[in-house]
């Protein structure tokens, strides 16, 4: 038997205590009173929702933190939020025209250096 059946009972059976000791013999005569009139209902097996209200609050079981490792503006985000991504996956696509220019920037500054290198050693062949 539950608790609550248990509790229920008890309280029935405490209710029905002061309204049997009202119930004795009639006042001036020893005749009893007929049967009491009840109810009826009929006893049907039915699903009872079971509903719990527990506070709580939903956080992540694991976070990972992004950082980017070069600049530039995201032109296309490659997958999808909450998908699980194997390590190396690309996440991200960047606009690259400003890294290709550093690039070539670069370059030509490796060649001008190259340059001026060669135009100093002919320099010191004639001296």
């Amino acid at each position: 038997m539950t608790l609550a059946r248990l509790v229920l009972s008890l309280a029935l059976s405490l209710a029905a205590v002061p309204a049997l000791a009202q119930s004795g013999p009639p006042p001036g005569g020893g005749a009893t009173r007929g049967p009491a009139k009840v109810g009826v209902m009929l006893l049907e097996q039915a699903e009872v929702p079971r509903r719990s209200v527990l506070p709580g609050r939903a956080i992540a079981s694991q976070e990972a933190r992004i950082r980017p490792r070069v600049t530039g503006m995201v032109t296309e985000i490659l997958y999808t939020p909450g998908q699980r991504l194997e390590t190396g996956t690309p996440m991200f696509r960047l606009d690259d025209s400003t890294l290709q220019a550093e690039v070539e920037s670069a370059r030509a500054s490796v060649a001008r250096a190259q340059a001026a290198q060669i135009g100093r050693a002919s320099c010191r062949e004639r001296v």
